[in-house]
C-alpha cells in the first residue's frame, strides 16, 4: 500500500515521499538523495517527538527519544502512522529557554516540533494557564519566531547543536 511521509532534511526544505510498506527507510533516503556520503552518519528520527512533554520537574533533561535503524522497512518503523522522517545533523539539540530571569534547559530529539517545545516552556516556567498562550519563543537575539511546526533540529547549525529562544509575550496588532 502506498502512501505518503514528510522528509524533513538539515538544510534542506521538507519534502513529500511516496512509500510502499515494503520499501526500507534506506532505500526512500537514497531515492530522496539523502543517502550519500553527506548524510551516511547522519542519525534518523521518526514522528515528532513529545518526549519533553514527560520530564517537567527536570532542569538539564534529556529526551529518551533514539534514532532508527535505516534498514528497516517502512511498515515495522510505523510510518503509515507516524508520517515524518527527521535526517539530522545532531542526536539531541540543547535547547535554552529564557524566561525573565530564569532559564530552563532540556536536551531534545530533533524531531521535537517548536509547539512542543512551547507547551513545555510555558508548564516549566509553571505559567498561569490562562495567560500562557500569550507567550511564543522567539529565538534569542533576533525577531524570528518560528512557526509551530518547525522541528527544532531545522534551526541548528553544524557542528552547533543548539538553540536559544527567549519566552516573549506575543504582540498582536492592533487594527
Amino acid at each position: 500500500m502506498a502512501f505518503d511521509i514528510f522528509v524533513h532534511a538539515h538544510g534542506r526544505d521538507p519534502v513529500v515521499a511516496s512509500v510502499e510498506d515494503t520499501d526500507t527507510l534506506a532505500d526512500v533516503l537514497d531515492r530522496l538523495g539523502l543517502g550519500g556520503k553527506e548524510f551516511a552518519d547522519a542519525p534518523v528520527f521518526i514522528g515528532e517527538s513529545e518526549n519533553v512533554l514527560g520530564d517537567l520537574d527536570s532542569d538539564d533533561g534529556e529526551d529518551k527519544i533514539e534514532a532508527v535503524d535505516r534498514k528497516k522497512s517502512v511498515s515495522d518503523l510505523g510510518l503509515s502512522k507516524l508520517r515524518h522522517v527527521h535526517v539530522a545533523r545532531c542526536k539531541r539539540v540543547k535547547v535554552e529557554v529564557h524566561y525573565g530571569a530564569k532559564t530552563k534547559r532540556r536536551k531534545v530529539a530533533p524531531s521535537t516540533t517548536v509547539k512542543t517545545l512551547t507547551v513545555w516552556a510555558r508548564r516549566a516556567f509553571k505559567l498561569d494557564p490562562a495567560s500562557a498562550a500569550e507567550y511564543v519563543p522567539q529565538i534569542t537575539g533576533t525577531t524570528t519566531q518560528p512557526r509551530g511546526d518547525t522541528h527544532v533540529g531545522e534551526l541548528t547549525t553544524a557542528p552547533v547543536c543548539a538553540v536559544s529562544f527567549d519566552l516573549i509575550k506575543e504582540v498582536t496588532p492592533q487594527g
